[in-house]
């Protein structure tokens, strides 16, 4: 509605609802003409995604079909994000799959199977084109939401993996995401053209067994690069200091350092951008330089449990310099 009002010139965006249906969340198109939103529009709990001009009109929803609630599951569209230029919409959707034969869970074990899509602002909803599954997946693409465990059970790899969230590069060519695939619980590093042209490829370099999870994560400025810090589980030792005066302990520990890597990948590529830590050291924080090759870092990196601030070059040399000195 007007900023100045009065009240009855406002103008209510979307359709009806059913009983118990919400507007779950929307954003504005960086044109102003349009409103994304994510709402069971249709149907109690199924989640779906829509546009309407920003004064009022036609709808046109976004996603493919959805059918199925199911309490903590079902079929819906999670998160989701406007491109840098406003022409796509990226989004998260689910689907509930089906193992039988499974006695574990009374025969029957239902999950979801989380996917990425993008599709233009405006729709249709045929236009969307799939950016990632997870492999291991099966049935829906088919018809058949039903497998037999003793067919596949690398359907496993596709149970309860949501997407944490989506970003792009400055340009708006490439998404960059987090996701529990394949570790539920640790979000990861993946890269996907928003065309689809190649599929999706990790970003991370890392062991699986080891628990990776990004922490944070930012593109260059130049699109050339991506910053993140990563924790994993290492058989390090750390020595930590007792609170009074005697010998100090050994505790297992859980490392954070700093890398880069190039958007395209591999991950093979990346490189790790913070100084030799001192044992049980970590990186806590970190920022990006404008010109796209410096970061400054705070770690406890010289001594344990201090933590002071370096800056590194990653342009063509690594370098690690305090840039606060201790007499």
């Amino acid at each position: 509605m007007p900023i100045t009002g009065p009240a009855s010139s406002g103008i209510k965006l979307n359709d009806p609802l059913p009983a118990s249906g919400d507007i779950d969340s929307f954003k504005i198109s960086p044109d102003s003409r349009s409103v994304i939103y994510r709402a069971d529009q249709e149907a109690n709990d199924i989640m779906e995604l829509y546009n309407v001009p920003i004064k009022g009109g036609n709808l046109v929803k976004l996603n493919h079909k959805m059918e199925i609630e199911r309490g903590s599951i079902g079929d819906d569209v999670h998160a989701f994000e406007l491109s840098p230029d406003g022409s796509k919409v990226v989004f998260e959707a689910s689907w509930v799959n089906h193992i039988q034969n499974y006695p574990e869970f009374g025969n029957i074990f239902s999950f979801n199977v989380y996917e990425l899509f993008s599709v233009p602002v405006n729709g249709p909803a045929s236009s969307e084109i799939k950016l990632w599954e997870p492999s291991g997946k099966v049935g829906y693409g088919n018809g058949d939401r039903y497998v037999d465990v003793n067919v596949s059970e690398s359907v496993l790899l596709a149970a309860n993996r949501p997407i944490c969230d989506i970003n792009f590069n400055h340009l708006g060519s490439t998404i960059v995401y987090r996701s529990e695939y394949p570790n539920a619980g640790y979000c990861v590093l993946w890269r996907v053209p928003i065309d689809g042209s190649i599929q999706a490829e990790r970003l991370y370099f890392a062991d699986d067994s080891t628990s990776p999870e990004i922490e944070a994560y930012q593109v260059t400025i130049d699109d050339s690069m991506v910053v993140y810090s990563m924790a994993y589980d290492t058989n390090q030792v750390a020595s930590a200091e007792q609170s009074i005066n005697t010998n100090s302990i050994q505790v297992e520990t859980r490392l954070t350092e700093l890398f880069s890597v190039p958007i395209g990948g591999p991950a093979e590529a990346g490189q790790k951008i913070n100084g030799p830590l001192v044992p049980g050291g970590n990186v806590t924080g970190w920022g990006l330089g404008p010109n796209s090759r410096e970061v400054v870092y705070k770690a406890d990196q010289d001594t344990f449990d201090v933590q002071e601030l370096y800056l590194a070059d990653f342009g063509v040399h690594y370098l690690f310099i305090p840039l606060v000195m201790r007499e």
